[in-house]
């Protein structure tokens, strides 16, 4: 139960932060921008300790600029660290930064390994992306029926993108 209240706090907490503190620290609003800075302590700690959604979170943050400053770099390092740990929306994140060579070089294989990880584990984004990769035979070999039945998948979830390419 302890455990389950940690990361409902963690998730409240990162939202917080990533909606409202680099706006206040821009309108030289103290409150706003302390309680971005807190956040960013209270999550970074709980990342240190183990958290790895906390981690993940941390990595969002990083990656946006959201009540820190922006830093790539520092994103996929987290991505990677918390994706090596089974939290499969790193790994979607980290498949998008190997597929478009941002941060890291491009390496597309890379990409549909980490993409196959996330999707394998119903993170449905990384199935739009890994069934877009078979579609055109970007980093894995070209297969019209695997690119279909990943994009269903994907689809199915509510990814509106699967549902377009599966259209087609």
């Amino acid at each position: 139960m302890k455990k389950i209240i940690g990361l409902v706090a963690v998730t409240i907490i990162s939202l917080y932060a990533e909606s409202n503190s680099k706006e206040a620290c821009a309108k030289a609003e103290a409150k706003g921008c302390f309680n971005a800075s807190f956040m960013y302590k209270l999550i970074n700690k709980a990342c240190n300790k183990g958290n790895i959604r906390a981690c993940y979170d941390l990595g969002s943050m990083f990656e946006k600029g959201k009540g820190v400053e922006l830093n790539q770099t520092k994103a996929v390092e987290l991505f990677t660290n918390a994706c090596e740990k089974n939290e499969f929306r790193a790994c979607y994140k980290l498949g998008v930064y190997y597929l478009n060579g941002e941060v890291v070089s491009e390496e597309k294989v890379k990409a549909s390994e980490l993409f196959e990880k996330a999707c394998d584990n119903d993170e449905f984004r990384a199935c739009y992306m890994l069934g877009t990769m078979y579609e055109k035979g970007e980093g894995v070999e070209k297969d019209q029926n695997r690119a279909k039945a990943l994009l269903q998948k994907a689809s199915n979830a509510g990814i509106v993108e699967g549902c377009d390419s599966f259209d087609k």
